[in-house]
């Protein structure tokens, strides 16, 4: 909840959007609020992946870090290729070990997206940092549904 409250200021929110709430809501369904805090394997980086099979960089970091490259990391569950393309100094240990260097590089991905996809609401922004964009057929309902019941609770207290 302080790293939520520490570094919504970097995150470039639309107004109407509580930056803090927002990081707190994406930590609640992805960890549980930090409890759940263990690297999630994603099937759809690893090997022989349409991804995989389509991004030199993924199977680069692959070579270099195996499986542990497939995964994401931290209460926000940022993925690492992700975390890479912005900060090519990371490595998975620092997001598994270093909350304030996953909060850090979170708010930067999450800025990527509110200025490439534009989303003003909270259900759009679920929607992109769970299936990668707002904008295709895709819409992960039960993972938006929980982001914004989370973003509406007012769970965050002061720390």
């Amino acid at each position: 909840m302080a790293l939520c409250q520490q570094y919504a200021n970097l995150l470039k929110a639309p107004i109407g959007i509580d930056s803090a709430q927002l990081l707190w809501a994406i930590a609640g369904k992805e960890t549980s609020f930090g409890r759940r805090c263990i690297p999630r394997h994603e099937n759809s980086y690893c090997y022989g992946s349409k991804n995989y099979r389509a991004d030199k960089m993924l199977r680069d970091l692959t070579e270099t870090y195996g499986c542990v490259a497939h995964c994401s990391y931290g209460p926000w569950q940022i993925m690492f290729y992700n975390a890479y393309s912005l900060n090519r100094n990371l490595d998975p240990i620092i997001l598994m070990t270093d909350a304030a260097a996953c909060a850090d590089i979170t708010t930067m991905m999450m800025n990527v997206i509110f200025s490439r996809q534009q989303p003003n609401n909270v259900r759009d922004f679920a929607d992109a940092w769970n299936s990668g964009s707002m904008k295709d057929d895709f819409q992960p309902i039960a993972y938006m549904d929980a982001v914004e019941q989370f973003y509406k609770s007012n769970q965050r207290t002061d720390a």
